[in-house]
């Protein structure tokens, strides 16, 4: 029996030690590395080759994978890798896997043996050259695995606790401090659990090294709760300076090496006769575990830092800049949208640049007027380095001032002043970039920045200062709330985007953001399809003609071609594209994962929106909608922690507080999901969604009374001429059980050309009608039925 191993590396293990030869060559390791996450789902052969083999032609990525997949099953001596179709699975019954033996017990609820088997983080030091979506997906899995493990480790500890078993407590929440050195609230209860075994002492000192870690290593304070309680122990436990023993003495405080031999864990043991047996191994396991609660907490840190520094070395150097919002300096102060404008298009240029991880203007804008240090900054966004500077303009001349801070230690690396007037700035925004890549040289993949001004850029100085005030509107007033996904603030960025449009026919970028005001209009129901989607689409095509370089249309039509054509392949196809172009586009990773979403490939869509987070970490759509996709995939409690995580970015973000209410009504936690409903309605002056919401809740709730008033409500707002969502309705009827009336409002959502209709198969709200004739009709009509097949 073989079984290839990739928690804390990447081996298959036989009888008499480790497989070598050509089966076990990075690209072949790879493979198993995807068949194995995807368990009996399996995985397309072209999936594979665009994983392992992505600058391929379509005969030579073939080629390749029949190679490895011969060479695997020649090693192992049976069919390990096998193929039903265009699906590739591995066969678990000729090739185990710790991955799944992992998962399998975790399934169980066996955590102790869950536990014993990860012994690393996924795949740890393994890299595959020339293939970044496989990075990617690797960086995806490590992290899905590293939570279960904490989960796991987590689970353990509060197991121990609830049988009064507080040093095998303390040993698992040391792991978990291990694994997660940062998290306060982990720190916080690792103490509490040595506290109450006895150690004490050790509590205190792991509280002097987590604070520590937290001032050196990222710059920041700790918890406030880790600091009261760190003065709580102080009170109680000896100082090594004062002489004095406080209540509890069973560990000192001693280190290994001012001790003597008899001092090694850190105290003088002195055992008696009268000293029991038991008493003394009591006093050696809390000894042992103070002694290594302070190894693994400092050896968890450096093995953090140290894996983050050897994944930027297997990505080639890639260096992650961060370029926050530019000052307006003008004497009037009425300059911020041209500040805010180029701050956008610097980050846009720089994203370009071979080797340069740029974060979205979501989450560097989030920093906006805050003064927050630049440590901090750079850690919540995980830059090694901050772009940062002001502008001054008067009339039509201008100054920007622009500087490059190195995080660590807070130096400035360079510095400039440029003057010009509008119709320099794009040369100048890309004289800054080249820049910024020269100083950083030696930290990037390529030696010579690619960094060019697209000709379509170069337009009239009045359009582009009408595109810069459209942005002021449409970034701070709407760009900001397209990510909020607010009806006003869609409805802003479509006006000011036409008008820019308007003024510059050939600036591609103005009808880039007009397509994109528009799709979003049309996915939250604040437009009719048809008006939406239309218009959506021949912004995007037009962009598209004036720059075939930008990526966004690419994406914007993949989400028409989902919503609206429900041609599943052009779909997928123009997201992939859009991805190719510009691989740093959170939006077009995100809008992949809910086409990948609605066709039950939950897996993939969760590592799109997870990549579309990590380019993106503040932004709130990327966060929610990641909640979103647990929600689909039936994970409720996890959809609802997401969604809380959302939140704390901002407790009014309407559709976090809609999303977690239909995980809380799925569990069953009903009233809980009303008071959401009621919220959200509040938060959103009474949306169709919310208020349908509400009004499906009340009726699964036995209310149907109010159910029914929601429900008149909204069918009012439709005789008026407002555009209400048939398939919203449909619920509602479902959950009154009127099943023939929820039919007549999904006919009627075909005719409207409902986006929402594309998650029919997934929809745990419409599980009830999914065994009727009628269903499995309207479901092949969407052409969802070749598209989950």
């Amino acid at each position: 029996m073989f079984s290839v191993k990739l928690l804390g590396g990447a081996t298959i293990e036989a009888t008499l030690g480790p497989l070598t030869g050509r089966a076990v060559q990075r690209s072949r390791m790879a493979l198993l590395a995807l068949l194995v996450a995807s368990r009996s789902r399996g995985m397309s052969r072209d999936k594979v080759i665009a994983y392992l083999w992505p600058d391929a032609d379509s005969e030579r990525g073939r080629r390749n994978l029949s190679d490895s997949i011969y060479r695997i099953n020649q090693a192992i001596g049976a069919e390990a890798v096998s193929s039903a179709g265009d699906v590739l699975r591995l066969d678990a019954n000729v090739i185990a896997s710790d991955v799944g033996d992992f998962e399998d017990a975790i399934e169980r609820g066996d955590h102790e043996r869950a536990a014993s088997l990860y012994a690393g983080p996924f795949l740890d030091g393994f890299f595959l050259p020339d293939a970044p979506e496989f990075a990617h997906w690797v960086d995806g899995e490590r992290d899905r695995l590293g939570r279960a493990f904490g989960v796991t480790l987590q689970a353990l500890a509060e197991a121990a606790e609830h049988a009064g078993d507080f040093i095998a407590a303390a040993e698992s929440w040391r792991r978990r401090a291990g694994h997660d050195p940062y998290d306060a609230r982990i720190a916080l209860r690792f103490m509490r659990a040595l506290d109450a075994s006895g150690a004490r002492a050790a509590a205190l000192q792991h509280a002097r090294v987590f604070t520590s870690l937290m001032r050196e290593e990222i710059g920041a304070e700790p918890d406030a709760e880790v600091v009261r309680y760190e003065a709580e122990l102080r009170r109680t436990v000896q100082e090594p300076a004062s002489g004095k023993a406080g209540p509890s003495t069973s560990v000192g405080t001693t280190t290994a090496k001012e001790a003597g031999p008899s001092t090694a864990l850190g105290t003088t043991m002195e055992a008696g006769p009268s000293t029991s047996l038991a008493t003394t191994r009591s006093r050696l396991a809390r000894y042992a575990s103070a002694a290594a609660a302070l190894l693994v907490v400092v050896l968890g840190a450096f093995w953090m830092v140290n894996r983050r520094a050897s994944s930027s070395s297997a990505r080639n150097l890639v260096v992650a800049v961060a370029v926050l919002p530019f000052i307006d300096l003008s004497s009037l102060k009425d300059q911020e949208y041209f500040s805010d404008g180029i701050t956008e298009e610097l980050i846009t240029t720089l994203s370009q640049i071979e080797g340069m991880h740029v974060p979205s203007r979501t989450s560097t804008f989030a920093f906006k007027g805050k003064g927050t240090d630049i440590k901090e900054v750079g850690r919540a966004l995980a830059a090694s380095h901050i772009v940062e500077g002001s502008v001054r303009r008067e009339g039509e001349r201008f100054r920007i001032s622009v500087q490059l801070v190195n995080v660590a230690d807070g130096y400035h690396l360079w510095a400039e002043t440029y003057d010009g007037d509008t119709k320099d700035v794009f040369a100048i925004q890309t004289t800054i970039a080249r820049t910024v890549a020269e100083k950083l040289r030696g930290k990037l993949v390529s030696t010579a920045p690619a960094v060019a001004s697209s000709p379509a850029a170069e337009v009239h100085p009045e359009a582009y200062d009408l595109y810069m005030k459209g942005r002021h509107s449409l970034y701070l007033k709407g760009r900001y709330a397209w990510y909020r996904r607010s009806e006003d603030g869609l409805r802003t960025a479509a006006s000011y985007f036409q008008q820019a449009v308007n003024v510059a026919p050939r600036y591609a970028r103005a009808h880039a953001g007009l397509a994109d005001a528009y799709a979003v209009l049309g996915f939250y129901d604040y437009l009719p399809p048809r008006e939406a989607f239309t218009t959506a689409e021949r912004a995007a095509t037009q962009a598209l003609t004036l720059d075939s370089a930008l990526g966004g249309p690419h994406a914007t039509l993949g989400y028409v071609n989902l919503y609206y054509h429900w041609d599943w392949p052009r779909a997928e196809a123009a997201f992939q594209r859009a991805i190719a172009v510009d691989p740093t586009y959170s939006t077009a990773h995100q809008w992949y994962a809910n086409l990948l979403t609605a066709m039950g490939r939950f897996d993939d869509a969760e590592r799109e929106m997870r990549r579309a987070q990590e380019l993106d970490p503040l932004s709130l759509i990327a966060n929610a909608a990641l909640g979103w996709v647990f929600y689909f995939a039936g994970d409720y409690e996890q959809s609802i922690a997401q969604c809380r995580q959302t939140l704390e970015l901002d407790p009014e973000y309407a559709l976090a507080v809609i999303w977690s209410g239909w995980s809380m009504e799925a569990l069953g936690r009903t009233p809980e999901a009303i008071a959401q409903y009621r919220r959200a309605i509040s938060l959103t002056s009474g949306s169709a969604l919310s208020v349908a919401s509400l009004a499906r809740a009340l009726a699964a709730s036995g209310d149907r009374a109010q159910a029914t008033v929601q429900l008149k409500e909204l069918e009012a707002r439709g005789a008026r001429g407002q555009y209400v969502p048939a398939y919203e309705l449909a619920k509602i009827h479902t959950a009154l059980g009127n099943r023939d009336r929820a039919f007549e409002w999904l006919a009627r959502a075909y005719e409207q050309r409902s986006h929402s209709l594309v998650f029919l198969q997934v929809d745990p709200q419409l599980k009830s009608l999914r065994g009727d004739p009628r269903f499995r009709r309207l479901v092949g009509d969407v052409g969802l039925v070749a598209a989950t097949r």
